[in-house]
């Protein structure tokens, strides 16, 4: 898997460090509460929270700085985007009824 590589400005470097600094706690101040309000395992919280500093560092990326919108808010959209698919994409297997076995394996068939 290659990783792709990010070149940021001072001005980007700046609000990335603004919202990861003194343990994330602005990031935190947008995720928890979106958080909570899906109910997830305290164990998926850290999952949540790894997946909304890859949306900060894609929409630092993104940001036309020049348009002087509010960050804050296109930052909060663009988490609330992502924690949609992931709840989602982390329900999937619920909806779909797989015939399994004993042991709680899915049954292929054999063509």
């Amino acid at each position: 898997m290659k990783t792709k590589r990010i070149v940021l400005s001072d001005e980007q470097l700046k609000l990335v460090d603004k919202y990861c600094c003194n343990e994330m706690r602005e990031l935190k101040k947008i995720c928890l509460p979106l958080i909570s309000l899906k109910g997830v395992a305290d164990m998926e919280i850290d999952d949540l929270l790894s997946d909304a500093m890859k949306v900060l560092l894609e929409t630092v990326e993104n940001y036309d700085c020049s348009r002087n919108d509010n960050f804050g808010a296109y930052l909060t959209t663009n988490i609330k985007r992502s924690y949609l698919d992931w709840t989602r994409d982390k329900m999937r297997d619920k909806r779909v009824n797989y015939a399994r076995d004993r042991n709680g394996n899915i049954i292929y068939e054999e063509y």
